[in-house]
């Protein structure tokens, strides 16, 4: 987590983000729901918290 980011509404933004998401995609026109969470993920996080983890999970980190 990065300094400065309170996880608990970090997890709550990302939560609300997701299901409204969700929400859109089965209710509306199909759109790509990763691009739009990989998005806010990234504005939440910062602009390397998925490139981060991907490389801790390939080198077998938790």
């Amino acid at each position: 987590m990065p300094a400065g980011i309170d996880a608990d509404i970090a997890a709550r933004i990302l939560l609300a983000a997701w299901e409204g998401l969700q929400f859109q995609w089965h209710h509306g026109p199909e759109f790509d729901i990763r691009a739009h969470m990989e998005w806010r993920i990234r504005a939440v996080l910062g602009p390397n918290a998925l490139t981060a983890a991907s490389a801790s999970t390939a080198e077998g980190g938790a």
